[in-house]
């Protein structure tokens, strides 16, 4: 049986992410190319919230005939997901090794987007939580925003009433303004603003 972990003279290879900004629920493809025919990798992902928690995934990825990997379409054999799921190394992010239990992400500033780092390591990494220890091929930085360009954040305080307006980009008038408006009510009783935002940009887009 072929060993997928000792295939000869492997390639550092290129991370490709497009697009390299984008919306926090939109699709984005992550590829690695030049490597070498069927070479086994690492992929990991890793992020650090708006309270400095850290966030990491990864999976097992083997490269084609062409010594490239699509994880739009190749399937991830092993980590924090399996299977063919282009958003997989996000979703399945889980608390960093030494971190405090229990924390969840959550986004306090929407107007800062989230970095993810993803490093490409030689191999099927058994000892992840190690990973720090070892030396990467290469590595990419993205973004993932909960704001797009234009999209205004207004603090509203009015008597007791604590929230935040978002408006659609433009001058208006918008059909969705009352829609914005009732969701700015709620969020003084604990809906969250990254929600709010990608909604208002969303339904601005179906209008």
């Amino acid at each position: 049986m072929e060993n997928l972990n000792s295939v000869p003279r492997p390639r550092f290879g290129e991370i490709v992410v497009k697009p390299q900004q984008s919306l926090i629920d939109e699709k984005i493809d992550i590829s690695v190319k030049g490597l070498s025919p069927r070479q086994a990798i690492t992929l990991t992902a890793k992020l650090t919230g708006d309270s400095k928690d850290r966030f990491e995934s990864y999976g097992h990825f083997v490269a084609n005939e062409a010594g490239n990997v699509y994880v739009t379409e190749h399937p991830c054999l092993y980590g924090t997901y399996t299977g063919i799921d282009p958003m997989g190394l996000l979703w399945s992010m889980q608390l960093s090794p030494g971190q405090r239990k229990g924390l969840r992400l959550s986004k306090k500033d929407v107007t800062k987007p989230y970095f993810v780092q993803l490093q490409l390591f030689d191999g099927h990494v058994q000892d992840v939580a190690n990973l720090e220890d070892l030396q990467s091929l290469t590595s990419v930085t993205f973004e993932k925003w909960y704001m797009a360009d234009g999209v205004r954040r207004i603090p509203v305080r009015d008597g007791r009433l604590r929230g935040t307006l978002f408006l659609p980009p433009g001058e208006g008038p918008f059909p969705g303004k009352k829609l914005a408006l009732a969701l700015c009510f709620f969020i003084g009783y604990g809906t969250k603003e990254e929600t709010i935002c990608c909604v208002t940009v969303k339904w601005q887009e179906l209008k």
